[in-house]
């Protein structure tokens, strides 16, 4: 592919700064007098003014896509106004000019590609113009180019898809003759879009600067803005472009649906490069969320008449990145993450001889597997939050096997998940459907800050008193009081990307599915139609029975422990339920309606769930938990007590005063009568390091206790709502 020029020089082409503004503002002057006064067009056109616009319009990269716009709009002005003008059109040759400019190809500004479905439908007037078209075959060719990365930049200004689409579906209604070449050409464009935006390509840049060093960042990010740009133009276009049952039927009779879908590539690619760290990408660009969001659109607009296509042709797809995940994923085993080799035994030899090179391009291909899979689960929602996909539209044989395909990819999600972090968060922006904008991080270890200004002052205060010190000492208990280390008051997190990032984005996906899905069903019912009842029951049982499985998988957790933070004291298990639990919620219980999913809870109570409740939570523990003052009060404070605080500060500030002093070290550990641990209320050294050794322990184990107390009171808090709810 060339380079495209800057949208400026597209839309000036090779003049004069000076000469195109002369030109402009005679177009205006002379549309708005025609438009003014009215009349005259024969007049007019009995001028030089053909050979001007004949100029125009068989060189437009010498004279800009603004001025071949003006030139064109001039025309489609005088065809409407006066029809029999054209045959002078005709010989002065615009037409042959203007058709053989848009077979060869305009310059890539929006301008230029948006004026010319009017135009040819103003030539098709006359017969001698239809016969001209027709002969030039200029539709396809020209259709073609525009799912090009050469004309990304101009499809994505302003509506230039929409007015495209529709001038289109206008010509074809209108020009019957027409319409097998243009269906053809919006074939072919979608085609060229699919398998672009689909591609593995690294860069559309040719020119010899591409070569330079540092240049492959800037190609790879000119590229994703050209595969979003593309995947959007076309989506808007053949979505929006051409609402009519002729152009909906040439988009799903020949192939098109399957390109339509293969546009999800290029959102997901921008979610890859993008990590967890959220999006870069320019304002001026097309976001990953807004073409996501356009693809959606599309798809939506096809659900009047073609809805049970769309949705089987999306669940195959579903199916298939499903499937390949799972592939991907043997290759790895069961240590999916990097964080998770350490739990390898000396006896496990799966995937010991892979290298670590291969196992890195492993991960690698799963993210970018993830990732797709996650756009298609946010396609699947945003679907059936419209209308022409409701529940009734589903094939009953397909929803079971569809949520459970995409419930066994997230629960292997979750369980590795939990098994390398905690607190695993993903941080959406405003837009919806922004994965490459989402932002993840986990929990850190605890780490260590010094003690807060006042209590050092205190602490050192009390030493001072103790040992009976002078002023000197005293300055220097003061400065080892400052140094100080104590647990932060606030839980650190820092943000992840690669394959952890594509892990949690899908769960993030799946979870929204599972709300969409249960408001669905409750809508459905309370509107009493019968005639969608079995495949309410259906996805009710299959929702049910993916809880119960998710709650099963935890038995599996609870000798693992997590070593990202809480020094590998943190239990697997509690993480996982914590997730599972507060999913389940969301998707059973509408709190601000207060209505409970009755179907998905009894589902998941017949297939075992109350008995893997019990067994993952243990109730006893549960009930001593939330009935312990002590133990609500440690989840609501986020960190250490002012008690602990002090009592660290004053081990610490003892044992350097210790080091400083070796005989009065010694004479503290001594049996003898010491010269200042006979001192009444100063611990001895033993005494010192124990209570040293306690206090390291509690910080490590902080998180621990915060977690644990956390999971037991939603708990509570869930399983008595369930109750409330269901009492009726």
């Amino acid at each position: 592919q060339p380079t495209p020029p800057s949208s400026s020089a597209a839309a000036r082409g090779s003049l004069e700064h000076s000469r195109y503004v002369l030109l402009k503002e005679l177009f205006v002057l002379m549309t708005t007098a025609h438009h003014s006064v009215g009349g005259g067009t024969r007049e007019l056109i009995a001028g030089p003014l053909p050979a001007a616009l004949r100029r125009i319009v068989a060189r437009p990269f010498t004279y800009g896509g603004s001025l071949f716009s003006c030139a064109a709009t001039v025309l489609v002005d005088v065809a409407h106004s006066e029809p029999t003008s054209m045959s002078l059109l005709a010989d002065a040759g615009i037409p042959s000019a203007f058709l053989k400019s848009v077979a060869l190809g305009l310059p890539p500004s929006g301008d230029a590609i948006r004026c010319v479905p009017n135009l040819i439908a103003a030539i098709c007037l006359s017969s001698a113009g239809l016969n001209c078209v027709k002969k030039s075959a200029a539709i396809v060719p020209y259709l073609a180019r525009l799912g090009t990365p050469f004309y990304s930049r101009a499809m994505q200004a302003g509506e230039t898809p929409m007015r495209i689409g529709q001038g289109m579906d206008e010509l074809m209604r209108h020009v019957p003759a027409l319409r097998t070449e243009g269906n053809s050409g919006l074939s072919l464009f979608l085609n060229h879009a699919a398998k672009f935006t689909s591609s593995a390509v690294q860069s559309c840049d040719t020119s010899a600067g591409a070569t330079q060093e540092g240049s492959g960042t800037q190609d790879a990010a000119a590229v994703e803005k050209a595969r979003l740009a593309i995947a959007y133009g076309a989506s808007r276009l053949c979505g929006f472009g051409g609402a009519s049952a002729e152009h909906q039927s040439v988009v799903v009779n020949t192939g098109g649906l399957v390109d339509l879908l293969a546009l999800r590539h290029a959102p997901a690619m921008a979610c890859v490069n993008a990590g967890g760290a959220g999006s870069s990408s320019n304002k001026s660009s097309i976001s990953s969320a807004t073409c996501l969001t356009a693809i959606v659109n599309a798809l939506r607009s096809l659900g009047t008449r073609y809805a049970s296509a769309v949705l089987r042709q999306l669940f195959e797809v579903v199916r298939t990145d499903s499937a390949k995940v799972m592939q991907i994923s043997e290759a790895l085993g069961q240590y999916w993450l990097e964080e998770e080799d350490h739990l390898r035994s000396a006896n496990d030899t799966s995937n010991s001889t892979s290298p670590n090179d291969s196992r890195a391009q492993t991960r690698a291909e799963l993210s970018a597997a993830l990732s797709l899979l996650a756009v298609d689960t946010v396609i699947l929602t945003g679907l059936t939050r419209g209308s022409g996909f409701s529940i009734g539209t589903w094939d009953t044989a397909s929803v079971g096997q569809i949520g459970m395909t995409i419930a066994c990819v997230e629960r292997h999600a979750r369980w590795h998940l939990a098994r390398a972090f905690s607190g695993v968060r993903v941080g959406t922006a405003n837009e919806e459907f922004d994965l490459a904008g989402a932002v993840v991080s986990v929990s850190a270890p605890i780490a260590l800050v010094p003690v807060e200004d006042d209590i050092a002052v205190r602490e050192a205060k009390v030493v001072s008193s103790l040992l009976g010190v002078g002023t000197d000492e005293q300055k220097l208990l003061l400065e080892d009081a400052r140094k100080t280390k104590v647990p932060a008051p606030e839980t650190h997190r820092v943000s992840i990307g690669g394959l952890v990032a594509a892990l949690a984005k899908f769960v993030l996906t799946v979870e929204q599915l599972y709300v969409t899905l249960s408001k669905s069903m409750t809508s459905a019912v309370r509107r009493g139609r019968d005639s969608v009842a079995s495949n309410i029951r259906a996805l009710a049982e299959t929702m049910g029975r993916l809880f119960a499985l998710h709650f099963a998988a935890a038995q599996t957790l609870w000798d693992c422990r997590i070593r990202s933070c809480g020094n590998g004291q943190i239990v697997a298990a509690w993480e996982f339920l914590r997730g599972v639990c507060t999913s389940f919620r969301m998707t059973v219980l509408d709190e601000g309606r207060q209505t409970i999913e009755i179907l998905v809870l009894d589902a998941f109570f017949r297939a075992g769930g109350g008995r893997l409740l019990e067994t993952a939570f243990h109730p006893n523990s549960v009930i001593t938990v939330a009935s312990s003052p002590s133990s609500v009060s440690s989840v609501t404070s986020d960190g250490p007590g002012a008690e602990e605080m002090e009592s660290s500060t004053f081990v610490e500030v003892l044992l350097k005063y210790y080091s400083r002093h070796d005989d009065a070290m010694s004479d503290a550990g001594a049996t003898q009568e010491p010269r200042r641990d006979g001192r009444e209320g100063v611990p001895s050294v033993e005494k010192l390091r124990e209570m040293q050794t306690y206090w390291s322990r509690n910080n490590a184990t902080t998180m621990t206790r915060r977690m644990e107390n956390t999971v037991r009171i939603a708990a509570v808090y869930f399983l008595g709502s369930v109750c409330y709810l269901a009492k009726d």
